[in-house]
């Protein structure tokens, strides 16, 4: 189907995809209709769903001009959906929307002030509340809104949520648009792209109500999104050093933040790592004080998270070993000395018969002051 035309020109155009996501469409539809500002079109992609989400589409299309259509017959999945999207949309700045996702009233509003004022800015995001499927508050996200610390960000891990996004339409037009090589993490693979080209910022305003976690295949999309992250983190990574790094340290990068490593030597390649992208990052940049403390308080918090180097061995599936090295090491550094449950823990998980009879990781590297 032809998408329905918009004669004038708007100053946002909203590019929303939608696969199979009738539940939510109707309130994530209203959300941006439902805007303080108005100025804008609203681009809705029915990505050849097979549930009723084309025909809640096309009954708000019949009643606001806003709404632009387009219907693939066939699936073609989020990135090549939204680079159709881009291609038609008229406006100066593209707004992101899940389907499952609520903008609250005055998204658009403070995003379009701030980039209007803030020229040298080509991406924004914003602080998010995390609800569920049934919109009970999970958590809220509290962005960084450093532009530094964003950049030093992005080298390791997608610091914006996608829904939450506004960016200048020609910036991402002139790269190319989305990278359709990346079925997932296409937008953290855009930021990083554009990162070179301007500067990426976030509002520490809650303005999106992101929806997760409520359905199965969500966690499974996280899985496949890993190898992915691991590939633009290793592209950002080389950039940044101007050589060629090995793909296993950059995975123990990635591994150091959360859960243990298998020997001391993996430790102390992550953490040469580490340095050498500290430096890189910090030369030639005049950077004020609370920068240079947010950064080294990250950077210390991945060093100092396995102080001695705590490691596991294949006794059990590696993900049980690095699960249970992660609570036993919470657990060491949770109880004091002088508790009993902590002298408990120590003289347990330092006996080699047990062990041996649990199957263990080695103790060996634990620092004797634990």
């Amino acid at each position: 189907m032809k998408p329905s035309t918009n004669k004038t020109t708007p100053k946002v155009s909203v590019l929303m995809s939608v696969y199979n996501g009738a539940d939510f469409l109707d309130e994530s539809i209203e959300s941006i209709l439902k805007q303080t500002f108005n100025d804008f079109e609203f681009i809705i992609i029915d990505d050849g769903s097979t549930d009723e989400s084309y025909e809640i589409i096309q009954s708000y299309a019949n009643k606001n001009r806003q709404i632009v259509v387009i219907q693939n017959k066939n699936r073609i999945h989020l990135t090549k959906s939204l680079n159709n999207g881009l291609k038609i949309a008229k406006g100066k700045y593209i707004a992101r929307q899940d389907a499952d996702d609520i903008s609250l009233p005055e998204r658009l509003k403070t995003q379009i002030e701030y980039m209007e004022k803030n020229s040298e800015v080509g991406i924004l995001g914003t602080s998010a509340e995390y609800i569920d499927g049934i919109g009970k508050h999970i958590k809220i996200s509290l962005k960084q809104t450093n532009r530094n610390i964003i950049g030093w960000e992005l080298l390791f891990h997608n610091p914006l949520i996608h829904s939450s996004v506004i960016f200048k339409s020609e910036l991402v037009r002139s790269l190319g648009g989305y990278d359709e090589g990346f079925l997932r993490s296409q937008d953290y693979a855009l930021w990083s792209k554009c990162s070179s080209f301007t500067i990426i910022n976030k509002l520490p305003n809650i303005l999106l109500k992101h929806r997760t976690r409520y359905k199965p295949i969500h966690n499974v999309i996280n899985i496949e999104k890993i190898p992915t992250s691991i590939r633009i983190m290793h592209n950002n990574i080389q950039t940044l050093l101007n050589k060629s790094i090995p793909i296993k340290n950059i995975k123990l990068l990635r591994l150091v933040k959360t859960s243990p490593l298998k020997s001391p030597s993996e430790y102390q390649i992550a953490f040469a790592l580490l340095n050498q992208i500290y430096k890189a990052y910090l030369k030639d940049k005049q950077l004020d004080r609370t920068t240079m403390e947010l950064i080294d308080s990250d950077l210390n918090n991945m060093v100092n998270k396995w102080n001695g180097y705590p490691t596991y061995n294949y006794k059990l599936p590696a993900p049980l070993m690095r699960l249970q090295t992660a609570i036993i090491y919470w657990f060491q550094k949770h109880y004091q000395q002088q508790n009993i449950i902590g002298n408990i823990l120590r003289s347990s998980f330092r006996n080699p018969n047990i062990e041996k009879l649990l199957g263990l990781f080695s103790m060996k590297y634990w620092n004797s002051n634990n």
